[in-house]
């Protein structure tokens, strides 16, 4: 699949949130919901569903990416009444990174850390966030949880 089409895909994954689950109430949507993962002793965080007014940050934790291929997909999730915020890694390069170790680990860590982010997006899969993810803090994170969307290396990251 062409990574402009994923990505226009994802975005409309994303989307979909807005109309799941029907049966939750707006009392649920306000914050987070947990739950307990069946015989095991993980905790499962929901994050408040995504709607009009809400705020995704891209950042680039791997591979690079150009703003000219993120531009469609930027396009369509404003489009939707979302906002964007790009981090620092977004247009840049570092042979096949977005950007230094150090770099991306900044810009990851401020999208984790900022809370007027509702989700946010790894802008291009690759290798690389192996690399950063023990450097991460997610105190603030689990805090005040939110969206991790992504795919290939932002396994890593979903997984952690």
């Amino acid at each position: 699949m062409e990574r402009k089409k994923f990505i226009r895909s994802l975005v409309l994954a994303v989307a979909a949130f807005q109309g799941l689950p029907k049966n939750v109430s707006a009392k649920t949507q306000e914050k987070p919901i947990t739950n307990q993962l069946q015989n095991k002793n993980l905790v499962s965080i929901i994050p408040p569903y995504l709607k009009a007014g809400n705020t995704i940050g891209f950042t680039a934790p791997a591979g690079f990416i150009t703003m000219e291929e993120m531009q469609p997909a930027l396009t369509e999730i404003q489009s939707w009444g979302l906002n964007i915020k790009c981090g620092l890694t977004i247009g840049t390069r570092n042979f096949t990174y977005s950007a230094t170790d150090e770099e991306r680990t900044n810009d990851m860590q401020k999208m984790l850390d900022d809370e007027n982010l509702q989700a946010i997006m790894c802008a291009r899969g690759g290798y690389g966030l192996i690399r950063i993810i023990d450097q991460l803090n997610f105190t603030k994170f689990i805090q005040k949880p939110k969206w991790l969307i992504g795919f290939s290396d932002a396994t890593v990251l979903l997984n952690h």
